[in-house]
């Protein structure tokens, strides 16, 4: 196992309080909402406003390769802990508005810090320790996602909205601290380049380096099925294992647990097998066999189903971050880092009312089937051009 420097611990303190604040807030932000207007159509649309900008990660992207890193990260951070503070004005439906723009800007904020972080990450953390380092933070994330639900919803019974908010703005400073003191400096763009410019070549890097396309298209193409998944999941546990709804929450808990482990592992497996790609394309595999065995509406592999979508989703999406991180060039690393983090963590919102329609006319266990296949074409495909292109594997630069 890789030790990790100063720098990297720090990340991680910074993934915790992040972690904390942000789930804490996006939950209590849908509460909120549902409490003032009484509509879950809107409560939803609480949690959209965050993941929306995942769109513009090209656009925020390209702007942060324009400006220094650790500059962008604090800024951003103390800008929205400053607008968390403006919700102590919300009091009635009227103000409805007030939670959703906040919540937008919530979601800006995490496209720019992922964009701006990876500039730091690799100035601060040794290119062996990015595999480790990532599974760590994605790892802690989902720990804090066992505890972050129970003390947002809480303290918002207790306090209100407001003291939620206070509580997350109040993580994002510790973070902007964490930002100040992490060693190394970032390499600064020059800028003078055209926006759009920028934003099609990190976009063509995306598609044309083969060291990162393997890992990015699998991550992206697994995070559709796992939103095909979704819908087919809670019929199975309805229908099939003759549970209660709540018992989603069972199978939810196993699959964080399972990524916590994935987390604290990926970065071992990427030294075993060679990289990035291969830890992708058998991440993809297990997570095939999740979904698989979600299908067959058996309680015990339904179980361990969740446990093999956890551990399979958490590599692939470390796989496909770390390659970014080790194999772009610094000076365009927010733009395809944006580009990236659209293509892998967007999809979701395409998978799941397609998962939807098809369980309003099919089988609950058919979306469980789709994903499955999704899943292991993908990976044949990308291992199959990977064997083809083998010959000329040797001369990518890393």
């Amino acid at each position: 196992m890789v030790r990790l420097n100063r720098g990297a611990v720090l990340f991680v303190c910074v993934s915790l309080v992040a972690g904390l604040g942000g789930t804490a807030m996006t939950l209590a932000a849908a509460i909120w909402v549902m409490t003032l207007t009484g509509s879950s159509a809107l409560a939803a649309l609480a949690s959209f406003f965050v993941f929306a900008p995942t769109l513009l990660g090209p656009v925020l992207g390209a702007l942060v390769d324009r400006a220094p890193a650790r500059q962008v990260l604090v800024t951003s951070n103390l800008v929205l802990a400053a607008l968390l503070g403006t919700l102590v004005a919300v009091d009635g439906a009227d103000d409805v508005w007030h939670i959703f723009a906040v919540m937008l800007a919530y979601g800006v904020n995490y496209v720019v810090v992922d964009a701006a972080e990876a500039r730091l990450v690799v100035a601060a953390v040794p290119r062996d320790s990015l595999g480790t380092l990532n599974g760590f933070r994605l790892g802690t994330q989902e720990a804090t996602k066992l505890v972050a639900p129970l003390v947002g919803a809480g303290l918002f019974v207790v306090a209100g909205g407001a003291a939620v908010a206070a509580l997350a703005a109040g993580c994002l400073a510790i973070g902007a601290i964490l930002y100040l003191v992490v060693p190394g400096e970032a390499d600064r763009s020059t800028g003078r380049r055209r926006m759009w410019t920028d934003i099609r070549a990190g976009l063509a890097y995306v598609r044309t380096q083969p060291l990162v396309w393997r890992p990015v298209i699998v991550a992206s193409l697994a995070m559709v099925g796992s939103g095909i998944a979704t819908a087919g999941l809670y019929g199975v546990v309805a229908e099939l294992l003759h549970r209660p709804p709540a018992f989603l929450g069972v199978l939810s808990s196993i699959q964080g647990g399972a990524a916590i482990v994935a987390g604290l592992v990926v970065g071992w497996l990427m030294s075993r097998f060679g990289g990035e790609a291969p830890v992708a394309l058998l991440a993809g595999v297990v997570f095939a066999l999740g979904c698989l065995a979600h299908a067959t509406g058996w309680l015990p592999t339904a179980l361990v189903g969740s446990a093999l979508v956890g551990l399979g989703l958490t590599l692939t999406v470390v796989a496909a971050l770390t390659a970014v991180q080790r194999h772009t060039p610094p000076a365009m690393l927010g733009t395809v880092t944006g580009s990236a983090s659209m293509l892998v963590f967007a999809p979701p919102a395409l998978g799941l009312p397609l998962g939807a329609a098809l369980v309003s006319v099919v089988d609950h266990r058919v979306p469980l089937v789709l994903a499955t296949m999704l899943a292991v074409g993908v990976v044949a495909q990308v291992a199959r051009r990977a064997v083809r292109l083998r010959p000329d594997v040797s001369g990518e630069a890393a």
